[in-house]
């Protein structure tokens, strides 16, 4: 499976949860599962993803379909701040 490939599987996870802004979080939980930059992210699309990284991803994605918000996700950083959940 690519990164293109399961983020819209994300985005269609987070649509059919009424999430708002599905595609943009999508893209920046992926971001944080790989480490990436998001233009990084957007270079390497097109790459395949290591099945952990699914794993990890999918679980993030559950998640927020829970209504966690996507800035308590532990040691994720929003905007350059490092925001750490209890």
């Amino acid at each position: 499976m690519t990164i293109r490939e399961l983020i819209n599987l994300g985005v269609l996870k987070l649509n059919s949860c009424n999430i708002k802004n599905s595609k943009n979080e999508a893209r920046l939980l992926m971001c944080h599962i790989l480490k990436f930059t998001y233009s990084d992210l957007f270079l390497k699309m097109e790459n395949n993803i290591d099945e952990d990284y699914i794993k990890n991803y999918l679980s993030l994605i559950s998640k927020r379909c829970e209504g966690v918000p996507l800035q308590h996700n532990k040691n994720t950083r929003i905007y350059g701040t490092k925001i750490e959940s209890e």
